[in-house]
């Protein structure tokens, strides 16, 4: 009886030995959903006060993570705030201070883009075996040697560049190829969806994966689907809002399904403030000032949400500064990957995601680039912001066209933005010192990364 029993526990014991060794083991690294907009406005989210406009699906996120109030692009227009959350750096330090043309506009060159030698997030976060995915605006060089499959993505279904620079021709690349021209764009928040929906389903049970979600919507001219197009309150740029918060929704709906909501790290944010020449397609900043192309607050501040389970606290609200240059570099710290060879300026905020205090962020410093120009310089509450020419919405458009707008010339100034996020009061006269200080140190930044900038990537065949 005993050898039975002997035998019997001996043989419970290999058993549970063997299925220790040979289950599968639970996924450590946690998949990534990035999810950009273009020219959606501060204020245009219903958890960031807007009144016509109905975002559950994003409030919802929200709610079981963290909402930023103090989120920041690295440019006002699109090519370099697209080239900085990629890249981690500031536009400039990558050969991408200016808006990508393709038939070379404004004296641009069609022939250039982000330079293959740069390391994306896709390429770094392949090193740790993610399967990696792209769905919508690119905007970094439209020939195939500068496409997302040239820079760290597996599969991509997109635009090239902004959808008013084909006048009725945008064409829709997948991976390296146009396989459509002269798309219907009510479409295309519906497509992006259902291809990262089927990205999210072909990685289940499989390896990590980061997916890039970058909407082309709401960059004029807007366009909904019939099931949004006249549902909001908010005419049909709410319509064009409220489908992107769909899809954010039917994202998650996916995440749940496949069991990885939980183990998956949802950015949600926009690659510049809100078009505001065209009036009631354009967006708003809420309390901000300013828009698209601007220096001041609306330009470059941007609604973000981040959910992450486990990780990131529920129903919290962060204030630090952070930009989207910290998510690579934060990114890096959570996987494991290598940095960048090339030096970047984001830093790791995961303490601060984990709603830790971060010293380090109350002392940085944030420029404001123009082009190759710093207009103003941010460090805690207080921003300079240097005397320069702007343009002023003096008529708003109208359903689609655009308003009028003049140029003028900004006196230099310095805001507290804790007591005056609107940049409405100037107390450089007050305060003159402190408005030097910072205004030496974007004129020595300036400087520093003219000489430490990479060369953008030129195609020469």
């Amino acid at each position: 009886m005993k050898k039975i029993n002997l035998s019997l526990i001996i043989l419970v014991a290999i058993v549970i030995s063997l299925y220790i060794f040979l289950k599968p083991e639970k996924q450590s690294l946690p998949n990534v959903v990035l999810i950009f907009t273009d020219d959606q406005g501060y204020g245009d989210l219903s958890s960031y006060g807007s009144k016509t406009i109905y975002t559950p699906h994003l409030d919802a996120l929200a709610k079981r993570g963290m909402r930023f109030t103090d989120f920041h692009v690295a440019s006002s227009v699109c090519t370099p705030s697209r080239a900085a959350l990629l890249t981690g750096c500031y536009p400039d330090r990558v050969g991408l201070p200016h808006v990508l043309f393709p038939n070379g506009a404004w004296g641009s060159n069609p022939n250039v883009g982000l330079n293959p030698d740069e390391e994306t997030i896709a390429e770094l976060l392949k090193q740790k075996g993610y399967a990696t995915a792209m769905a919508g605006k690119w905007h970094l060089g439209h020939k195939q040697k500068f496409l997302p499959l040239q820079h760290g993505f597996d599969s991509y279904l997109g635009v090239p560049y902004s959808n008013d620079m084909s006048k009725g021709e945008l064409p829709l690349v997948k991976d390296n190829k146009v396989v459509e021209v002269d798309i219907d764009q009510s479409l295309l928040t519906q497509r992006y969806t259902e291809f990262g929906i089927d990205f999210i389903k072909s990685q289940a049970g499989k390896a990590p994966f980061f997916l890039y979600l970058a909407h082309t919507m709401p960059h004029i001219p807007i366009a909904a689907s019939t099931n949004y197009e006249g549902t909001s309150k908010g005419g049909l740029y709410g319509d064009v809002i409220e489908e992107i918060d769909g899809s954010v929704g039917e994202i998650i709906q996916e995440l749940k399904a496949q069991g990885l909501l939980e183990n998956t790290l949802v950015i949600f944010t926009s690659d510049n403030g809100p078009w505001l020449s065209y009036g009631n397609h354009g967006g708003s900043a809420g309390v901000l000032r300013g828009g698209k192309f601007d220096a001041w607050e609306g330009g470059f501040r941007v609604p973000a949400i981040m959910s992450w389970p486990g990780v990131i606290p529920p129903e919290s609200v962060n204030n630090d500064l952070i930009h989207t240059m910290d998510i690579l570099p934060t990114l890096i710290a959570i996987t494991g990957a290598q940095l960048p060879e090339n030096k970047i300026d984001g830093q790791n905020v995961l303490s601060s995601l984990q709603g830790g205090k971060m010293d380090k962020l109350q002392q940085r410093i944030f420029y404001y680039f123009g082009g190759s120009k710093i207009k103003a310089v941010r460090k805690g509450a207080w921003k300079y912001v240097a005397g320069h020419k702007g343009g002023i919405v003096i008529e708003r458009g109208i359903d689609g066209i655009n308003g009028n707008t003049k140029e003028v010339y900004h006196e230099e100034a310095l805001y507290n933005l804790i007591t005056d996020i609107s940049e409405q009061d100037n107390l450089i006269a007050q305060f003159p010192e402190r408005a030097a200080r910072l205004k030496k140190a974007g004129e020595t930044f300036e400087l520093k990364i003219k000489a430490e900038s990479r060369s953008i990537g030129i195609d020469e065949e």
